[in-house]
């Protein structure tokens, strides 16, 4: 039952991870609009399902996440850094935003996600010895939409403004896995099909058409009822989805892909900036800046093919070297 449970939220994540790409590339708006208005939140809600309240003594499970979120987040950071220095950015603007100072961004900004998952996972952990009780989980989430309301549109230095934010979806995703899957409360088919079709549309028309495009880094969130509408439908949309049919849920590609979902969110933007180089050079027409959705499409099933090609020859040599398998965690391949 563990092995099933881990194949579809695996695979769960590998569909977040195709959506977190495709959304970078300028796909049909309204499209984008949708996409943005859950898909990190749904990373977040994973996150917060896998959690096991106290699996680990407190000082081993704060140096497991520092290895396995926060140092790849480092790396990553500093080799973007030195890129632009190197290609002839001023360095003290680049400084300020590898520490996100006043809620500005590295180069490569799908990095933030790490950082913010980083705070909120030992967060979350320091809370949970205080009181484990689903409850307190609840209280958690709700004290944490409060908080958001409060600073969520403030860019704040270490994307602080965006804790309270991701707290909510972690507490929702904890508090889903201990109250209803431990519990045993599972709706049948019947009930499953109209209730998945309701939260599918609910969840498009309030993200995809009546709120604007959320944009986390920027804090800017549009009406905060729609975005949270739109965010906990979508969710529980594609939770009932992957959780009970078995030919997604179990996928091969997409449990592949959530297993190196890290190394496909941290180096798609250089892919992506290869790409333009080439092709101005080429063609003096950048790509990525181009709305179009089968462009959007097209490049991004290179992107992830490129990557995956990548990591997988990466892996194969990493068996027969342990320097390579210490820089490969480093990186945050797994």
């Amino acid at each position: 039952m563990e092995n099933k449970r881990l194949s579809w939220l695996d695979s769960l994540r590998g569909f977040g991870i195709i959506l977190i790409t495709l959304g970078h590339l300028g796909c049909f708006e309204t499209l984008e609009r949708y996409i943005y208005s859950f898909h990190v939140p749904l990373f977040f809600f994973i996150s917060g399902y896998l959690y096991r309240s106290k699996a680990l003594p407190l000082p081993k499970f704060i140096k497991k996440k520092t290895l396995s979120i926060l140092v790849p987040f480092l790396v990553w950071t500093a080799l973007s850094t030195l890129v632009n220095v190197a290609l002839g950015y001023r360095l003290q603007p680049l400084i300020e935003k590898a520490l996100t100072y006043k809620g500005q961004l590295t180069w490569n900004s799908p990095l933030w996600f790490l950082l913010v998952l980083y705070l909120v996972e030992i967060l979350f952990a320091l809370l949970d010895r205080i009181n484990e009780r689903t409850y307190f989980k609840i209280i958690i989430a709700v004290v944490s939409l409060g908080i958001f309301l409060l600073i969520g549109d403030i860019r704040l230095t270490l994307k602080l403004n965006l804790v309270p934010f991701a707290m909510i979806f972690f507490a929702t995703g904890n508090v889903m896995r201990r109250s209803i899957e431990n519990r045993g409360f599972f709706l049948k088919k019947w009930q499953k099909i109209p209730l998945a079709l309701l939260l599918l549309i609910t969840g498009f028309v309030f993200g995809g058409l009546l709120n604007c495009r959320v944009k986390y880094t920027h804090a800017i969130w549009g009406n905060y009822l729609y975005l949270f509408i739109a965010a906990f439908c979508s969710i529980t949309f594609y939770y009932i989805l992957f959780r009970n049919i078995d030919k997604i849920g179990h996928s091969k590609l997409l449990k592949y892909l959530g297993e190196n979902s890290m190394i496909i969110m941290c180096s798609q933007y250089w892919v992506f900036r290869i790409c333009d180089i080439i092709s101005k050079r080429l063609f003096d027409y950048i790509l990525w800046f181009r709305r179009d959705s089968i462009k959007a499409v097209l490049f991004t099933a290179f992107t992830i093919t490129i990557i995956c090609l990548s990591t997988y020859l990466f892996k194969k040599l990493a068996k027969k070297s342990k320097a390579l398998t210490v820089v490969g965690n480093l990186l945050g391949i797994r």
